[in-house]
């Protein structure tokens, strides 16, 4: 088996580790870069076909579309976000009260 190969096949296990411990694709594809594994969109996308991946934190199925709690606990944009529009939702209800 050739190096090249050989390394393919890590980085195709370390994949599918990394996307049963919960990681995104886009996150497993990141980490996988600065080990200094090859990453492509293919590769990933096959190892997320064979990962047995967990459901969310939250209790709904993995890659589940909207928010949950989870997201929002793990994203320090998405609390910036609620923190401005709760903001300014409770200034627009003080002005016209």
């Amino acid at each position: 088996m050739s190096k090249k190969k050989a390394k393919r096949e890590g980085s195709f296990k370390r994949a599918i580790e990394l996307l049963e411990s919960g990681c995104s694709t886009r996150a497993a594809m990141r980490h996988l870069r600065s080990e200094g594994y090859g990453a492509d969109t293919n590769m990933i996308m096959a190892a997320y076909e064979l990962a047995d991946i967990p459901d969310c934190k939250c209790g709904r199925p993995n890659g589940h579309k909207g928010w949950c709690s989870e997201r929002v606990k793990n994203s320090p944009k998405r609390q910036a976000y609620l923190k401005r529009v709760t903001k300014h939702i409770r200034q627009q209800a003080n002005a016209v009260a």
